[in-house]
């Protein structure tokens, strides 16, 4: 029998656009008991993609496998680039990741490690939030700035198909043509087009010796996002002498089938403190 338990719509906070407020929100998903080692879990974050203008929380990818491996999984709700900027889409995640802990002690456990989970637009925001988990920007916005040390840096990112330099991606580079008037638009919803944003929205320039570790995987087929940007990325990691590793994908697109797949085992491993070598 299937135990494990699922809370839904756990709420973190409430977001006003344009006169009309909408409610953010996670859901928790807990193992079988039987599979937990109390009273310390490893939490996996996850953030879905969607080009930063759209998707849901609901139902991340293998969560079952997840679950069945012993990780405690919560996955976030966040405003979408119509309804705010970058700074705060960041806050509301770092908002939503302290939350996130708090609902797994009020379980009864506590957060051993915490790792981000992200995916092409999420991997994004995953990578960004690691690396400006205290910029001043997030802090005045985030409900959970009253004190910086109540939300800790995660132990690792984990990104799947991310964008890590957002000047090169502005560019296009490559991407078929027939994906490149949809690309513009995603970078120009977040970026609005504006240089001084795209550095600030990209992870490769803030990377130094103090980033945390991070599992990059990508598709060597991605039609969205070119998946030099991951190479680029594992790069700059290894370079500050970060503990970094890529899996390429052969023939992988940028939705890449989850399944029982060895990147899905890949990250639960990851999550449960497996930290990847510099290769």
């Amino acid at each position: 029998m299937w135990r494990s338990r699922i809370i839904c719509d756990v709420p973190v906070g409430t977001i006003t656009t344009n006169g009309t407020e909408r409610t953010l929100g996670l859901d928790l998903y807990l193992p079988d008991p039987g599979t937990l080692e109390p009273p310390e879990v490893p939490l996996l974050v996850y953030i879905h993609g969607g080009g930063w203008r759209e998707g849901t929380k609901d139902r991340p990818p293998g969560y079952r496998t997840v679950l069945s491996r012993g990780v405690v999984l919560a996955s976030l709700e966040y405003r979408f680039s119509y309804e705010g900027r970058g700074f705060e889409m960041l806050a509301d995640l770092r908002r939503g990741a302290q939350v996130a802990m708090e609902a797994v002690e009020a379980e009864g456990f506590r957060v051993r490690d915490w790792v981000l989970w992200g995916f092409s637009a999420g991997a994004h925001l995953a990578s960004l939030l690691a690396h400006r988990m205290e910029d001043s920007m997030i802090l005045r916005t985030s409900p959970a700035s009253d004190d910086p040390r109540s939300v800790r840096r995660p132990s690792g990112v984990v990104a799947w198909s991310g964008v890590y330099d957002f000047a090169r991606y502005a560019s296009l580079e490559g991407i078929p043509r027939e994906q490149a008037p949809r690309v513009a638009e995603f970078e120009r919803g977040l970026s609005q087009g504006d240089p001084e944003e795209r550095v600030w929205l990209s992870p490769i320039a803030l990377v130094g010796a103090d980033s945390v570790p991070h599992l990059l995987i990508h598709g060597d087929q991605d039609e969205q996002v070119a998946v030099e940007q991951s190479r680029l990325m594992h790069a700059a990691l290894r370079e500050a002498g970060v503990a970094s590793t890529l899996m390429v994908l052969p023939g992988a697109p940028h939705s890449m089938p989850v399944g029982d797949s060895p990147r899905l085992h890949a990250t639960i491993d990851f999550a449960s403190g497996a930290r990847p070598i510099a290769t």
